[in-house]
C-alpha cells in the first residue's frame, strides 16, 4: 500500500466547473430566432451561483485541504483481466460480424445500434462495454502503476465503443484518467498534450459518425463538439407550468417525450429529430426547466455529494469499498453532465460492483507496503 498527499479535491472542483460552464458558453452564437429567449444566459448565471455556493461552503469547512491518496501495487491478476477482456471482445465481435456483410456496413451498424435497433443485444455488448470498464475503473483509481492488464483491455473497449458509435462507454475511464493525471502529473505540458489527444479523439468520433463535420472550419468544429448537447435548444423554462407529476416515468422514452413536449424550441432547434430517446438530457437541464432558480441549491447539493464520493474514493484503504464508490461516482457524473437516462443503468452497475467485491474477497490481493 502506498499513500501520497494530493489537493485533488480543489483541482477536480476547477475541472468540473470548467466543464459545466464552457459547454453552454460555446453556444452563444447559436442564439437565433426563438432560441434567443434569455434561458441560456439565466442558466449560466445559476450555474455560476451554484459553483460559488459550493466553493464557499467547501472553503469555509476546509474541505479543499490536501488528502491522502491510497494506492496498491496490484488490484487484479493481470493475466486474468486480459483473458476475460479478450473473451468479452470476441463475444462482441461475434454479434457484430453476424449483423454486417462488409466493413462498409459498420457506419449503418453503429447508427442502428445508437437508435436501439438491435433488441436484446446487451447480452453481447454489456460484457465488453459495461462490465470490463467497471473493472478498469478500479485499476485506474487504485493501482499505482498501470500495465498491460489495463492498456490491452482499454484498447479493446475503445474499439468496441467506436464500432457502436457511443463514447459514453468510455466516459468513466476518461474521467478517472483525468483524475489520475491531476494527481500524478504536475507538468503542465503533459496536461496540455493529454487534453489535445482527448480533443483529437472527440473529433475522430465525429468524423466517423458524421461526414458533414469534415466540411466545417476548425472553430465551427470545436463549437460543434463542445456544444453537442444543444443547451440553447433544450433550455426552456415555462414559468413552473411543468412539474414532476406531469411526466411519465414508466420508461426513459416516455419521460423524454413528455419533458420535451413542453419545449417550444425543439422543432426550430432540432428540426430533424425523429426519436426522443436520442436526445441527451443532463440533470442541470431537467432541473432548470422544471425548478428554475432552485437549480442553484439542488446543483450545489449534487456537487457536494460528488465531491464527498471522490474524497471517499481517494482516501479509502478498502478495495471493496473503492469498487462501489467509483461506480456510484461515475453514475452521478454521467447523470449530471451527460444524460439522466443513465439512472436506469444503476441496478446493473451496482450488481457489477458487487461481483467485483466478491472477486476481490475470493482472490485476496497481496499488498506490499
Amino acid at each position: 500500500m502506498h499513500s501520497i498527499s494530493t489537493n485533488i479535491i480543489f483541482k477536480f472542483y476547477l475541472f468540473i466547473s470548467a466543464i459545466l460552464i464552457i459547454a453552454p458558453l460555446s453556444q452563444y452564437k447559436s442564439l437565433t430566432g426563438p432560441l434567443d429567449d434569455g434561458d441560456l444566459e439565466m442558466y449560466i448565471i445559476f450555474l455560476l451561483a451554484a459553483l460559488l455556493l459550493v466553493f464557499s461552503m467547501m472553503y469555509i469547512f476546509g474541505l479543499f485541504r490536501p488528502i491522502k491518496y491510497i494506492t496498491y501495487d496490484k488490484v487484479f491478476n493481470k493475466n486474468l483481466i486480459i483473458l476475460i477482456s479478450i473473451m468479452c471482445f470476441i463475444w462482441f465481435l461475434f454479434f457484430v460480424i453476424k449483423e454486417i456483410n462488409s466493413i462498409d456496413d459498420l457506419l449503418i451498424f453503429s447508427e442502428r445500434y445508437r437508435n436501439s435497433y438491435y433488441k436484446g443485444s446487451g447480452i453481447y455488448t454489456y460484457p465488453i462495454l459495461i462490465v470490463m470498464p467497471s473493472f478498469l475503473l478500479l485499476i485506474l483509481i487504485k493501482q499505482r502503476k498501470l500495465d498491460t492488464g489495463f492498456y490491452l483491455p482499454f484498447l479493446l473497449i475503445f474499439i468496441a465503443s467506436y464500432v457502436v458509435g457511443l463514447r459514453i462507454f468510455l466516459f468513466g475511464i476518461i474521467l478517472i484518467l483525468f483524475i489520475r493525471m491531476f494527481i500524478f502529473n504536475k507538468n503542465i505540458i503533459k496536461i496540455i498534450i493529454f487534453f489535445g489527444l482527448f480533443f483529437l479523439f472527440l473529433i475522430s468520433y465525429k468524423y466517423f459518425l458524421n461526414d458533414s463535420v469534415s466540411e466545417m472550419s476548425f472553430l465551427d468544429m470545436v463549437s460543434y463538439i463542445i456544444g453537442r448537447l444543444k443547451f440553447e435548444v433544450l433550455l426552456e423554462f415555462n414559468g413552473f407550468n411543468i412539474g414532476f407529476e406531469d411526466l411519465n416515468f414508466s420508461s426513459i422514452s416516455s419521460f423524454k417525450e413528455d419533458f420535451l413536449s413542453f419545449n417550444n424550441d425543439i422543432s426550430y432547434g432540432l428540426p430533424n429529430l425523429k426519436l426522443y430517446t436520442g436526445v441527451a438530457l443532463p440533470l442541470t437541464v431537467v432541473l432548470y426547466n422544471i425548478m428554475y432558480v432552485f437549480l442553484i441549491p439542488l446543483l450545489a447539493l449534487c456537487l457536494l455529494i460528488i465531491m464527498k464520493l471522490l474524497r471517499l474514493l481517494i482516501e479509502t484503504k478498502s478495495l471493496e469499498k473503492s469498487a462501489i464508490y467509483v461506480n456510484i461516482f461515475i453514475i452521478f457524473m454521467l447523470i449530471l453532465l451527460e444524460n439522466v437516462a443513465v439512472v436506469v443503468k444503476l441496478p446493473i452497475i451496482l450488481t457489477i460492483s458487487v461481483i467485483i467485491v466478491l472477486a476481490l474477497k475470493v482472490n485476496k490481493v497481496k499488498l506490499s507496503i
